[in-house]
């Protein structure tokens, strides 16, 4: 990925919700395959379709998201040290979102997206603790990743 945007100016450089705005529109992106511009209108769709379910609670949004992306399925298959930290990030991050639900606040997306927020800028963010695989996951929002660089994102 970082070869792909060596040497080119930034505003060059198209994000995610950039290219899956052009092939929602129809439209065709440079060097976006065939293959990878069905992915992202099935994406696409699957966004539109979670969109209806905003005003659930985070819990079953999350578990809503899981089954809808196929995600559950897809951090069970690989090597057996990649399957344990995913499913154990994937656990995690569904218990933040039931322990967020028992604090009887304003249970929407928006609510939950604040108090994670509010827990970063208080330095009271929770911590994944994943297992020791040589393997990392960081769970963080788009304001506390500015600067820094990964191989892989998943939003």
């Amino acid at each position: 990925m970082r070869d792909a945007v060596n040497d080119q100016d930034p505003a060059d450089v198209f994000a995610l919700c950039d290219v899956l705005e052009e092939v929602a529109a129809g439209k065709q992106v440079d060097g976006l395959s065939a293959d990878a511009a069905a992915r992202c209108a099935e994406f696409v769709g699957e966004l539109h379709y979670l969109r209806r379910f905003i005003g659930e609670p985070m819990d079953e949004i999350i578990a809503r998201i899981l089954s809808v992306t196929g995600l559950a399925v897809e951090a069970r298959i690989g090597a057996p040290e990649l399957v344990t930290t995913r499913v154990h990030a994937l656990d995690v991050f569904s218990q933040l979102a039931e322990d967020y639900v028992g604090l009887d606040r304003d249970l929407s997306l928006a609510g939950f997206l604040q108090w994670l927020e509010d827990a970063e800028r208080f330095e009271k963010a929770p911590s994944l603790d994943v297992p020791s695989s040589g393997i990392n996951l960081k769970l963080m929002t788009v304001h506390a990743s500015k600067g820094l660089e990964f191989d892989a994102v998943v939003l």
